[in-house]
């Protein structure tokens, strides 16, 4: 049985066997809130499936022949029915103890017979709790929302400016059209086939390689510091010239350093490019360049950066030099296992070089190379 609401009040179901205890009870509530009579457990399920849910659940232990914790149990299984509040009125002696009470899960119990005042402040409070949860809930979930779209926005911004920096050094230097995103896909074609391997799965997990192609990019960031005159110099460099050129390491770390410590922040993404810029001319054996780090000293995602560097160095026209076909740089690359590269990462090279030929071939363009 439904009692007219026409003020849009929370609702309330009171569910007792005792037709003079019903309406005693909704004569206690009628004035603040729309009410939902029932008087056996088919009727309360009937009043659910024809009125909707109610805001609270007013429930007499002696509702059923069985005893409330039937009712309560089933109410509380429920995902549409577990958030909504009920009160149990239980008599002296009531089998119905507070340790029960709990386990069930509901929410206050009152003893009958009940003070009308006290009924109704029970009710109040059991709705604004709810109300309060309902809200917090709600705010969580807007919350969540909202960080995850500022998280994808940060994550845009930040590829954005990577490939506007990696940019400015391509501008600079119109022969390397292409070439950081070339490389960013051979690095991340190797990191990929590796994750699994023994020796690269604990430094290849899926953070890990998004940090590392999005650090990629800027791999040759501090050529925006060498001289127009090495840097565009249409032929082989002079051995002074190659010098200066390999300077190009050291002033992309030293610069993103500076700006680390000016902003004083230092995280995971700018360690990577640090490393990548640092340290991808150095070599397996030890005679490459800044340091002359050799085999595990020098960082994996250098290892990684130095066989896409020098496959697409080899394999780009360069004005003083043809491009090498792919065949010929596998050779070579293969060649230099265990004295430039890393031998488990020349192997993987040598098993997927189809992708690189695919790669090379998706972003090329006439008159494309890099020193």
């Amino acid at each position: 049985m439904v009692l007219p609401d026409t003020l849009n009040r929370p609702s309330v179901l009171i569910a007792a066997r005792s037709p003079h205890d019903r309406f005693a009870l909704a004569d206690m509530l009628s004035p603040l809130y729309a009410l939902e009579l029932a008087g056996t457990t088919q009727e309360a399920w009937v009043c659910l499936g024809t009125q909707g849910l109610p805001d609270l659940v007013l429930l007499d232990e002696d509702f059923s022949e069985d005893s409330p914790s039937v009712f309560c149990k089933q109410w509380k299984a429920l995902p549409a029915t577990r958030t909504i509040p009920v009160i149990v009125l239980r008599g002296q002696g009531s089998t119905v103890t507070e340790s029960l009470a709990a386990e069930l899960g509901i929410d206050e119990c009152l003893v009958k017979p009940v003070d009308p005042t006290a009924l109704r402040h029970s009710v109040a409070h059991q709705l604004q709790l709810s109300a309060a949860v309902r809200a917090t809930k709600s705010g969580r979930s807007n919350l969540e929302q909202e960080i995850d779209q500022r998280s994808r926005e940060i994550s845009i911004l930040k590829e954005i400016a990577v490939l506007t920096m990696a940019s400015l050094a391509e501008i600079r230097h119109l022969e390397t059209e292409s070439h950081a995103r070339r490389t960013q896909n051979y690095v991340m074609a190797l990191a990929d086939h590796l994750a699994s391997h023994r020796r690269f799965a604990d430094q290849l997990d899926p953070e890990a390689r998004a940090l590392l192609r999005n650090s990629v990019p800027l791999h040759d960031i501090g050529k925006i510091g060498v001289p127009d005159a090495i840097l565009l110099k249409a032929g082989p460099l002079s051995p002074d010239e190659r010098e200066i050129m390999k300077t190009h390491t050291t002033l992309g770390r030293d610069a993103i350093q500076r700006a680390e410590d000016r902003l004083g922040v230092h995280v995971p993404f700018l360690a990577v490019i640090k490393e990548l810029t640092y340290c991808h001319h150095e070599r397996w054996d030890g005679h490459g360049y800044p340091e002359g780090k050799a085999g595990d000293d020098i960082p994996l995602s250098a290892r990684l950066m130095a066989v896409a560097d020098v496959y697409d160095a080899l394999i780009t026209r360069r004005v003083y030099k043809e491009p090498m076909s792919h065949d010929q740089v596998v050779a070579y690359i293969e060649a230099k296992r265990s004295t430039d590269f890393d031998p488990d990462i020349t192997d993987a090279f040598v098993q997927m070089q189809a992708k690189f030929r695919d790669i090379s071939n998706r972003f090329s363009r006439a008159g494309e190379s890099s020193h």
